[in-house]
């Protein structure tokens, strides 16, 4: 008889198989224990480095520490304090929640584990494992002493990583590339906890010390960190939308070449890379740094249900609930900084104005709802060629728009017929139903609802732009909206709505989804609709007579106009 083919793995093989997911290169480790060492609340944090991370990390720190019957656990896969529940996910303001950093560490090196917990009545521990074998496991019992007070906390010594998985020294960059990497993760931890003071070791280097600083010192921190200390200007501004709460610093003159050791993005604290942020930090300021580089860092705050942390091994990419909101407040925030003209004459000359001057008191097509000062600009589609202006409300119904690329015209709008044009023309395809992928929610079914949403009504949903589908009995998740309802409040919409779905046929079904979608655009701001105006809807508003041109040559008309 044939043996089977297919195995499971053995536990430690599989232990490594994840590490490889989670511990890519030492600075990836660094970053797991620094994080766990913020999670325990420290306020001093020890770092030492020897030979790039792989012939020890160590770090200790004064946090609460691990009891003994704790120690264990921590070092167990998938073992963690943070969540209970899978809602969890969606309310987390911790670094570490999915308890496989330290599993994922211990089965690629030689751990030691020291740890003193601050809560006196309980004991401390020393735990060592080798590749994913406990060795010792030793308790420190607790002594209610002022000495114990004072040094609770936890030091783990991290050696010879990799020794039993010696084919990754293979996938590892370049020796200078590697120390790159580990400073900008030790930097960046810096920059964003000024609240805790830092004690950094590199191999024979002497030692750095960077002391707490109120929140009011971040630039103190940055300027040692970007300019050695250097009195170079560093620029500031902070921008507030919604939810969403931005701090920006940024260098005021170029820095020659693109550097990773002086440009940092932090979304609630935790440093991430994103390309789309990255771009419009640049396109922004673009005319101003011209072709070289400079640095900056953002802040950004959001509540956490409306960020996904939990799409990559190392949490160092998230998704956004409403990208293009996040993407317009930071061009927003560089604006401002241009439009106060604080920028000194070491940027590269700016180009004069244009001719033509919108009247001062026209806002940013995206700032209608919001104070003048704060408000972010739209953010075009990947194929708008003219969806970019100004715009001002006439009335509830009608518009004035000045766009960028056309700034000789401006057009006045008929708010009830675009919207009414906009979704009919959509629906017929005659334009891309552009989904935006948001991070999944559950809509619930009331319980007043005898019977669930039918099949078609589901079916109609979905042509609209809808990706929902049924949980259970109650419940239906929703994956992706329309990308013309991501400045809306299209959740409240789909619950009321919902509320008229059971048991209706098709035909009803269409009228009740289209009227509560048309209600939905109806009581949002002109501005953030201009944004949907892309060339082809340009040039079909004003076939349609949606949208009527007005140059200056008819303008001009109206005041020069002869008398009969």
């Amino acid at each position: 008889m044939q043996a089977n083919k297919i195995k499971l793995l053995p536990e430690h093989i599989i232990d490594q198989i994840k590490a490889g997911e989670v511990v890519e290169r030492p600075s990836s480790l660094l970053k797991e224990l620094i994080e766990n060492s913020i999670d325990a609340k420290a306020e001093h944090i020890f770092i030492d480095i020897k030979n790039g991370g792989l012939d020890l990390i160590a770090i200790e720190d004064d946090g609460l520490g691990i009891s003994y019957e704790d120690l264990p656990w921590a070092f167990c896969r998938h073992a963690t304090s943070k969540i209970s529940h899978f809602e969890d996910l969606y309310s987390l303001y911790s670094f570490g929640f999915r308890g496989e950093a330290l599993a994922s560490i211990a089965s690629v090196s030689k751990v030691t584990c020291e740890t003193i917990p601050q809560d006196q009545a309980v004991s401390g521990g020393i735990l060592v494992i080798e590749g994913g074998e406990q060795k010792l496991l030793k308790e420190i019992p607790s002594a209610k002493t002022e000495d114990n007070e004072k040094n609770h906390g936890t030091k783990i010594f991290v050696k010879d990583l990799f020794f039993n998985t010696p084919v990754r020294f293979k996938y590892l960059a370049s020796e200078k590339n590697e120390h790159r990497a580990i400073m900008r993760t030790i930097y960046s931890f810096i920059i964003s906890n000024p609240q805790i003071t830092f004690s950094l070791k590199i191999d024979e280097e002497e030692k750095e010390l960077y002391p707490r600083v109120d929140d009011g010192g971040v630039e103190k921190r940055l300027r040692k960190i970007f300019f050695k200390n250097r009195p170079l200007p560093i620029w500031s501004t902070k921008q507030q939308y919604e939810e969403y709460s931005l701090s920006m610093y940024l260098s005021e003159s170029n820095s020659g070449k693109a550097n990773p050791l002086i440009q940092y993005i932090f979304v609630n604290g935790r440093l991430i890379t994103d390309i789309r942020i990255h771009k419009t930090i640049y396109n922004s300021l673009e005319k101003y740094w011209g072709s070289s580089s400079g640095a900056y860092v953002i802040f950004l705050e959001a509540a956490p249900s409306h960020i996904d942390v939990n799409i990559h091994p190392q949490k160092t990419q998230i998704k956004f609930f409403k990208t293009s909101l996040v993407l317009s407040l930071i061009h927003a925030a560089i604006k401002k900084l241009v439009e106060e003209k604080i920028f000194s004459s070491s940027f590269v000359d700016r180009p004069p104005l244009p001719n033509h001057q919108p009247a001062s008191n026209l806002s940013s097509c995206s700032n209608s709802n919001l104070n003048s000062t704060n408000a972010p600009p739209p953010t075009n589609h990947s194929s708008v060629q003219v969806g970019e202006g100004l715009c001002l409300s006439l009335s509830s119904n009608y518009s004035l728009i000045n766009f960028i690329k056309n700034p000789s015209s401006f057009f006045l709008i008929n708010k009830e017929r675009f919207i009414d044009f906009y979704l009919n023309t959509l629906l017929s395809d005659k334009l891309p139903l552009s989904e935006n992928y948001i991070l999944p929610m559950i809509i619930g079914i009331p319980f007043d609802l005898t019977s669930d949403i039918s099949n078609v009504a589901l079916v109609t949903l979905r042509d609209h732009g809808f990706d929902l589908d049924a949980m259970d009995d109650r419940s239906y998740i929703l994956r992706s909206i329309p990308i013309f309802l991501r400045h809306t409040d299209y959740h409240s919409m789909l619950e009321e709505t919902i509320h008229h779905l059971q048991g209706v046929e098709q035909k009803e079904a269409y009228m009740i989804i289209h009227t509560a979608i048309s209600h939905l655009l109806g009581e949002t701001d002109m501005g953030l609709l201009v944004e949907l105006i892309d060339s082809t809807v340009y040039n079909l508003l004003l076939q349609k007579n949606v949208m009527i041109e007005l140059n200056e040559n008819e303008i001009d008309n109206f005041f020069y106009r002869k008398k009969s």
